[in-house]
């Protein structure tokens, strides 16, 4: 379960399924970025929140989407403790968001999306 949160009153509503039903390509997909704890994050400033971890497979780059899914704010960074080659999977659980207003983040908030992009290597 994941809790989407209104723009217009910041009310969370609990979605089921939040998956992309589209095919843009079998080389690219969507991910999207959930809190895995609570965090209060000050108007313009940003913090290393914990996510349900990203499988990221060897070969893949991630790009930011600009779509704004978190009415607080905008994820502008993901990754991990260690930095990996492009030609390893590698495991996103860390992402960091910044608050354009004051932020009121709690575990399984939707906070943002990225696109999973097959690389040709």
């Amino acid at each position: 379960m994941v809790r989407v949160l209104r723009r217009t009153d910041l009310k969370r509503e609990e979605v089921e399924d939040i998956s992309f039903e589209g095919v843009i390509s079998d080389r690219i997909r969507i991910e999207h970025i959930i809190a895995d704890q609570d965090a209060t994050i000050e108007k313009g400033h940003a913090k290393s929140l914990k996510i349900k971890p990203i499988v990221i497979p060897a070969g893949y780059i991630l790009l930011n989407t600009l779509y704004a899914t978190n009415p607080y704010g905008h994820v502008i960074a993901v990754g991990e403790e260690t930095l990996k080659r492009l030609n390893e999977d590698r495991n996103v659980d860390y992402a960091m968001f910044l608050a354009g207003i004051e932020a009121d983040i709690r575990k399984n908030d939707l906070i943002g999306m990225v696109m999973l992009v097959e690389v040709l290597l």
